[in-house]
């Protein structure tokens, strides 16, 4: 064990990590279980995407322990941090053999049903925003502290920017209070429902919006790289405005799946149906970007301090 060679701000922040995510997982494992039942009831039937819906739910009950959390969050930052990266890099290609594999298994009503604009897999994007959010503020504020008013700022703006995401995502609560849209979302909305993102003259962007985001955190670590020889104060600031090579992989996949959309005919209509996952493969990549930089402070402010 390593706690006793925690700063007091590194020991705070594993702690709340680890309660703070048992939490998390722990009701919306049961929040998956119980709207699984609900739609079964409601909808008179059982299919393949309640029954993966319901199996990822216990899932999420079974690692709502705060002990596995601190066994986790303690291997990650301190024995096995170099495993903990590699693991990162691997994941987003993980993620995207297991929706084929799910989209290969299932029939297409089951995919829709699991894709559909509130599904379970947008409200998995619009956690995984929210988390980004609340990681993000600690971040800002830390750097706020230490006079570091350009990243402070910025991580503000992140924060900002997630949450406004998370909302978008939610359709801003639509999908909890059963209000209806107003007359120019019902018209200019491509699903009549309150959001800016689906609306027809936003909307057919989307594909450029993803080429450009997964071109830039996909390759943008590079810039540090390059600095690191000479400029280690600019370097250090770089690394914090841009995601590091081992998160490269959830937006090069971003920037993969656009280029095929848009250019490549057949193909791309075919992964169209994908798009509610490279969503949540965004979002991780995002909540990858803030949780690292949040572990991160502690230790870079201790051995070098941007001035």
């Amino acid at each position: 064990m390593h706690t006793q060679q925690l700063s007091n701000p590194l020991e705070k922040r594993m702690n709340f990590f680890a309660q703070f995510a048992s939490i998390i997982f722990l009701i919306f494992g049961v929040a998956a279980i119980g709207v699984q039942i609900a739609k079964f009831f409601l909808e008179g039937g059982w299919n393949n995407s309640l029954g993966i819906a319901t199996a990822l739910g216990c899932v999420m009950v079974y690692l709502g322990r705060k002990k596995f959390w601190k066994r986790i969050v303690n291997y990650c930052v301190f024995k096995g941090r170099k495993r903990a990266k590699i693991i990162a890099f691997l994941s987003p290609f993980l993620f995207a053999f297991l929706m084929a594999a799910i989209r290969a298994s299932i029939d297409k009503r089951a995919w829709s049903g699991m894709n559909t604009e509130g599904g379970f897999i947008e409200y998995g994007t619009g956690l995984a925003y929210i988390l980004a959010t609340i990681f993000a503020i600690p971040v800002a504020k830390y750097f706020l502290k230490r006079n570091q008013k350009l990243l402070g700022f910025y991580y503000y703006i992140v924060a900002a920017a997630a949450a406004f995401i998370c909302l978008e995502e939610l359709s801003w609560g639509q999908r909890f209070v059963p209000i209806g849209s107003p007359k120019f979302f019902q018209e200019y909305n491509s699903k009549s429902e309150l959001s800016l993102h689906n609306l027809v003259w936003v909307e057919k962007y989307l594909y450029i919006g993803f080429l450009a985001i997964g071109l830039l955190g996909a390759t943008s670590w590079l810039l540090g790289q390059a600095l690191k020889p000479s400029q280690g104060r600019l370097s250090l600031y770089v690394s914090y405005l841009v995601p590091s090579w081992y998160l490269s992989p959830f937006f090069g996949l971003i920037f993969i799946y656009a280029f095929i959309a848009m250019f490549l005919g057949e193909w791309g209509a075919r992964i169209t149906t994908f798009v509610e996952p490279i969503e949540l493969l965004l979002s991780l990549g995002f909540l990858g970007f803030t949780i690292a930089n949040y572990f991160r402070q502690p230790f870079d402010f201790k051995e070098a301090v941007i001035s």
